[in-house]
């Protein structure tokens, strides 16, 4: 464990007991295409993204207002609707599940020694870490 885990949190995981432990899996995900047919994943069913990128409830809301902006405009056609958000959704959210490997790699498997970074090397760090430049959300076109 001490291997794999930065010392803070190797420390921390040693002085737990136990039956205090718990594994919370981390799952990313993108259906391509999330509507084909009868069938629509949309929102979370279509896209997870880990944890890291912290924009759930954003994308939530993205997602919720470009549903709603399709169906507005559909005039009746439902499949065209639903076909015309996965096509606005489906690059964003396989974004955002690459920046969240991008970041979990980063931030949890690949992690420097912060103390011995200067601001240099700090933010050629996380260029890395970002490199798509996503971080931060995204803002909706109407």
């Amino acid at each position: 464990m001490k291997t794999r885990l930065p010392p803070f949190w190797a420390t921390l995981i040693t002085l737990t007991r136990a039956e205090e432990l718990f594994v919370q899996p981390m799952y990313d995900f993108t259906a391509t295409p999330g509507v084909r047919g009868g069938l629509a994943l949309l929102g979370d069913a279509a896209t997870v993204a880990r944890p890291h990128t912290g924009a759930g409830a954003v994308k939530a809301l993205q997602d919720a207002s470009l549903l709603e902006t399709a169906l507005r405009g559909s005039d009746g056609d439902l499949f065209g609707a639903l076909g015309r958000y996965d096509a606005a959704r489906s690059a964003a959210g396989s974004s955002m599940v690459e920046l969240g490997r991008q970041l979990g790699r980063a931030l949890v498997e690949a992690t420097p020694e912060w103390g011995e970074l200067s601001r240099n090397e700090l933010d050629a760090w996380w260029h890395r870490a970002d490199a798509a430049g996503v971080f931060g959300g995204r803002q909706l076109k109407e």
